[in-house]
């Protein structure tokens, strides 16, 4: 059964990663079916999941962060600012919950808090003894965040920065979902920055590896949004 259980999570994860939200929920009313009462962490990820879920149909961020928030305090009762959260351990949940959290700010224009968040669960997992498997998953995910947030801020050199470490991450752990848009970003920064062959070649291998990985629309979304912004310094690079 637990073996079961932890199939089903898997499969859960692995289309959260990819965006990929057909048959998500059948997949977590199948894992909220083994849960056993009682059983805090897994209810805690339950509820994060159908968050996630719901969030493709309603865009109320303020309300998914109150969500997320709730659903946070589930495990952490005594407060969820950050300077409590982090005198303590974090769970794997937490800082997935977290960096949601984080990402929902983004999406309301409140850069500042967001990267607070981010910031703060970078150091966290930068200076604990955090399990290798585990941290594959969730520090590039959190880097990506953070890299957005800092291209928002026009910090385009420490954008850089955080991108060449998730995409020497990415290789490493021969984990490559979000190894095109570190290059991406990264493409992006160098183009801010005026250096325009490294940005180049950046972007082209971004784009190679969205096309090596078969997603097609990513490479469509990539052309048509060079050609409208940065035509006359990228003019023939895909």
């Amino acid at each position: 059964e637990e073996m079961q259980q932890a199939e089903v999570c898997n499969q859960i994860v692995q289309k959260i990663t990819n965006y990929e939200y057909e048959g998500l929920e059948e997949l977590i009313d199948k894992f909220e079916s083994t849960i056993t009462k009682g059983d805090i962490l897994n209810s805690q990820y339950c509820r994060f999941t159908r968050i996630i879920l719901q969030q493709q149909k309603d865009r109320d961020w303020e309300h998914w962060i109150e969500e997320l928030e709730d659903t946070l305090r589930m495990t952490k009762p005594n407060g969820i600012e950050m300077d409590v959260i982090l005198k303590g351990l974090l769970t794997y949940n937490e800082i997935v919950i977290l960096i949601n959290i984080a990402r929902g700010y983004r999406k309301l224009g409140r850069q500042e808090e967001a990267i607070e968040i981010l910031k703060g669960l970078k150091g966290y997992m930068d200076t604990h003894m955090i399990d290798q498997v585990e941290k594959a998953r969730k520090y590039p995910m959190l880097l990506f965040n953070l890299s957005n947030l800092l291209m928002d801020k026009k910090l385009y050199a420490d954008a850089v920065e955080l991108c060449e470490q998730g995409i020497v991450m990415s290789k490493e752990n021969n984990r490559f979902c979000l190894f095109p848009k570190f290059l991406i970003n990264k493409g992006l920064s160098l183009l801010e920055l005026g250096e325009g062959k490294r940005a180049r070649e950046s972007l082209l291998k971004g784009y190679c590896a969205f096309y090596a990985l078969g997603n097609e629309k990513q490479c469509e979304r990539l052309r048509a949004y060079l050609k409208e912004t940065w035509l006359d310094k990228v003019s023939n690079i895909l």
